[in-house]
């Protein structure tokens, strides 16, 4: 189902095989094309890149390799920070009861909607 123009998360997230952690590694694939996918196509991401490359003379000098060897390295970078970070959250997962869960989700909601107010604060004194 989709409402506002944005897909459904993909019910495999929620299955009970990734809850009881038997997801093989090709149920996987799938979720990391998207991820891919949506990254390349991040303005974010493109602006990030086009700055960089500006910044360090690649786009002027036409330097194919150099680019080629920075954006392997961010590539491996954040594949690396990603891995650690889902590994130690996967491993920490089944200590977390579902109680602490949903204190968690309650935490960090209360965080964000601080920080609307925050903002909100700030736009109202700006005016």
């Amino acid at each position: 189902a989709a409402a506002a123009g944005f897909a459904a998360p993909r019910e495999a997230a929620v299955t009970a095989e990734h809850r009881a952690g038997a997801v093989t590694a090709a149920a996987w694939i799938p979720t990391f094309a998207q991820t891919f996918g949506l990254t390349l196509a991040n303005p974010t991401t493109i602006l990030s890149f086009a700055a960089v490359f500006g910044g360090l003379g690649l786009a002027e000098t036409g330097a194919g390799g150099d680019a080629a060897a920075l954006v392997a390295g961010v590539f491996a970078g954040s594949l690396a920070w990603w891995a650690a970070l889902g590994g130690a959250l996967s491993a920490a997962r089944a200590r977390i009861t579902p109680r602490a869960l949903a204190w968690i989700n309650r935490s960090s909601g209360a965080i964000l909607i601080g920080f609307a107010a925050a903002i909100l604060l700030e736009l109202l004194r700006a005016s």
